[in-house]
């Protein structure tokens, strides 16, 4: 692989971030996803990810020994959702807490470097999907138009980000990093 998305963020020294570390591993996932109902959903959706390739499991000794690791806790947001009927239904989402420290300044969200990130536009897309459909039915007045929406909730996971922004990259050339992956990886059952 040799191209990677790479997150512009203040690195944090060195002492800190093993500070950090140390702390959370102590301290583990937000108390949403402590109890036993939300455990087993929390459990499945991390079984989920790591099947799909988009995790790994690895001990804590190996996360300690991985250069520049940092660990971000586990949240369960209950939402709604609308079902095939129309139905509004509860749904339990597992997401990372990528604010947690700000408290200290800490937090990823706080240590992006904004003028480094590319800008993204969003605010005409539905204007430019109002424009398509008028062209498609000028030129196709007696033709359907289907419409197709996408959920890409997950498609981010599908992106590959580099070693040194997730410090969780296997790929890297490293000799000391490949041997700490080599001894780490646990065997997926």
């Amino acid at each position: 692989m040799t191209h990677c998305i790479s997150y512009p963020i203040r690195e944090l020294d060195e002492d800190m971030r093993i500070r950090l570390l140390k702390q959370q591993l102590e301290k583990g996932n937000h108390k949403s996803t402590n109890n036993k109902e939300d455990k087993i959903h929390v459990t499945k959706a991390m079984k989920t990810d790591v099947t799909r390739g988009f995790g790994l499991i690895l001990t804590r000794k190996c996360v300690e020994r991985i250069k520049q690791a940092e660990i971000y806790p586990l949240g369960l947001q209950h939402q709604m959702t609308i079902n095939e009927r129309g139905e509004h239904i509860p749904k339990k989402r597992v997401c990372h807490d990528l604010s947690n420290n700000r408290d200290q300044g800490y937090s990823i969200n706080q240590r992006v470097i904004e003028e480094r990130v590319p800008s993204v536009l969003f605010g005409y897309t539905f204007l430019r999907f109002l424009h398509m459909i008028h062209h498609i039915r000028y030129f196709n007045p007696n033709e359907r138009i289907l419409i197709n929406k996408v959920d890409i909730e997950k498609a981010y996971r599908r992106l590959h980000t580099s070693a040194k922004m997730t410090a969780t990259d296997g790929s890297s050339s490293r000799p000391d990093t490949q041997r700490a992956w080599d001894e780490c990886i646990q065997p997926i059952a």
